[in-house]
């Protein structure tokens, strides 16, 4: 970032400190947070065993992440790429989401604790690379996927959101199993459109080339969940040092990474991006400062305080006369449509079974296993979620023409009370926050670079000529959000049922069955499978909908009382607000 940039950043963040208000703050970290890592992120995943600790050593030039094989290795660390740093800094994240400065002797001792407590840590290690291009740049290196299902899904969402490159690793000698495949559709479902994807086959025995039958295999599996044919690196096993570093194997993925992210047009990009987030803070505090103007400026503060209740009495009563109950119906409405689809599966596959000629029991068995059962339930989970989709933005669109038309009546009300207050002011506030962006977090934009070239995708798409408006744009961004990230969890929880129901049919396989009642117990088996599956999915469902439903109520009330806070503010600070905002708009010529 240039230097003008910089000092644009420094004086607006200055002043969104100044106004106080919570959203504004959250916004400015977020923009501070992005701009700190424009470097790029590259994330590496793959099942525990995989060797991705070990490939981001070679690339990065140090041998300083500790890989572990166990499955119950439940950590992830950041390894982020300073020139500056003579000596490695680690560092651990707390549960406010900042880090904790600590040794390398209390990291290497946690690492070790780990394998017993199974409890979740993040970790940072800040270094100086033998390779200067690499400066900036992080890593992340994820743990397995029946390790990754304890994470906290926002925080998984977050990183793989933020990733410009996600390299999937994968062993040669296990090939791509079926964990391989719900950890990358998962990946997949939660990174950014533009989001680059490579493969890497590790520990390839002998020298394959991508005609080897296994690297074809392994590579179609990931081609067909990405919808694409990836670049695809393959890593010899034999190929290390007395260290017992890679060698120069891992060479062509460095090179990729960083023509990848020291391209000239990512870099204008990326600074077109910056220039466009300071912008948006800049409106943000534009937004927040005049409307406060404009409140002190036409009201009497014993009327505006009285209307005000009135109006955040009326959107309470309202948000548990509608929500409430639309969630309620919607929970019952999705039970009955599980049971029948968990019934119409199993109706399905008996017929299958019972009209199978010419197959016997052990090529039925992968047939339903592993093509009938996961397409009809996945088909299935699909129309649940559309459904669930449909009605709870309905729902969305329904509070937020509510909430628009009672902050609207609410500052036509006020307006009629004063006394005598030009309009000119507001309405040139008003059209400046055409390009605010709607949502209050980073990671909900649409993605243009991966997640860290993301761009403002939650602005407005017109003026917006009323605040009520703008607060109601806001509740849909924010529902919206949450929603596809419910909808996301209801999809997994539905794959990891299957994954474990599943379990009961490739059973048979041990067990000796006389070829005249096969059938009979097969039927029975898929009874049992759809019907754990059909509790799981309900059980999903629910806990999904119950923290759905109360995050809509509560950014609700977040939305109102953070508009309704502008009431009731210091007259004199305002005024000091005012003066900051003019001399920041005349120096950087904001429009």
């Amino acid at each position: 970032m240039n230097e003008v940039m910089n000092n644009k950043l420094s004086d607006i963040k200055k002043l969104a400190v100044m106004t106080g208000t919570k959203s504004i703050i959250s916004f400015c970290d977020d923009v501070l947070e992005y701009i700190e890592h424009t470097s790029g992120t590259v994330t590496f995943a793959g099942e525990t065993g995989s060797g991705k600790s070990s490939v981001i050593n070679s690339a990065a030039g140090s041998d300083i992440l500790m890989s572990c094989s166990s499955s119950s290795h439940f950590v992830v660390s950041e390894l982020q790429i300073d020139q500056s740093v003579c000596i490695p800094e680690y560092y651990q994240r707390n549960s406010g989401g900042s880090y904790d400065k600590i040794n390398p002797c209390e990291y290497t001792k946690m690492l070790r604790e780990n394998q017993t407590d199974k409890q979740m840590h993040e970790f940072k290690i800040s270094m100086m690379s033998r390779y200067p291009k690499l400066g900036g740049i992080r890593f992340f290196d994820l743990f397995g996927y029946d390790s990754i299902l304890s994470m906290p899904q926002e925080r998984f969402s977050h990183i793989i959101a933020e990733s410009d490159i996600i390299a999937y690793t994968v062993s040669y000698r296990s090939g791509f199993q079926q964990n391989d495949h719900q950890y990358l559709k998962k990946i997949y479902e939660s990174a950014g459109k533009s989001c680059r994807f490579i493969l890497i086959i590790n520990r390839c025995s002998g020298h394959p080339s991508s005609n080897d039958k296994r690297v074809k295999e392994i590579t179609g599996y990931v081609s067909d969940i990405l919808h694409t044919v990836p670049e695809v690196f393959l890593i010899c096993a034999q190929k290390i040092d007395d260290s017992g570093e890679l060698l120069a194997q891992t060479e062509e993925i460095r090179d990729f990474i960083c023509s990848e992210l020291n391209s000239d047009i990512r870099k204008e990009t990326v600074e077109k991006i910056c220039d466009r987030y300071i912008s948006e803070l800049f409106y943000r505090c534009d937004y927040e400062i005049r409307h406060r103007a404009d409140i002190q400026g036409k009201t009497n503060p014993e009327e505006t305080e009285s209307k005000a209740v009135d109006t955040a009495a009326a959107i309470e009563k309202y948000i548990f006369d509608e929500i409430v109950p639309t969630y309620e119906q919607l929970q019952m409405t999705l039970h009955t449509k599980i049971n029948a689809d968990a019934a119409e599966i199993t109706q399905k596959i008996s017929d299958e079974i019972e009209n199978s000629e010419f197959i016997n029991m052990d090529q039925m068995i992968p047939f339903i296993e592993k093509h009938m059962l996961p397409f009809m339930a996945d088909e299935k989970t699909c129309e649940l979620k559309y459904y669930i989709e449909v009605q709870l933005k309905h729902l969305n669109k329904k509070m937020s023409n509510y909430l628009s038309s009672r902050i609207t009546d609410l500052d036509d009300s006020i307006s009629q009370i004063s006394e005598s207050v030009s309009e000119a002011p507001v309405t040139d506030y008003r059209i400046k926050i055409t390009s605010m962006a709607l949502s209050r977090s980073f990671s909900k934009y649409v993605t243009a670079l991966g997640g860290s070239g993301s761009v403002i995708a939650g602005a407005a798409s017109h003026t917006l000529h009323s605040i009520g408006e703008f607060l109601s744009n806001t509740f849909a961004a924010e529902t919206h959000s949450a929603l596809s990230t419910a909808l996301r969890h209801i999809g997994t929880s539905s794959v990891n049922a299957l994954t474990g129901a599943g379990v009961a049919i490739s059973e048979l396989t041990s067990v000796a069955i006389e070829y005249s009642t096969w059938k009979f117990k097969m039927k029975k088996r898929v009874l049992r499978t759809t019907e754990e599956w059909r509790l799981n999915l309900s059980e999903s469902m629910t806990e999904e909908l119950e923290k759905l439903k109360e995050k809509n109520i509560s950014i609700l009330k977040e939305c109102l009382n953070e508009y309704l806070g502008a009431y009731n503010c210091d007259c004199c600070r305002s005024d000091e607000l005012m003066q900051q905002l003019r001399q920041l708009e005349e120096k950087y010529d904001f429009k």
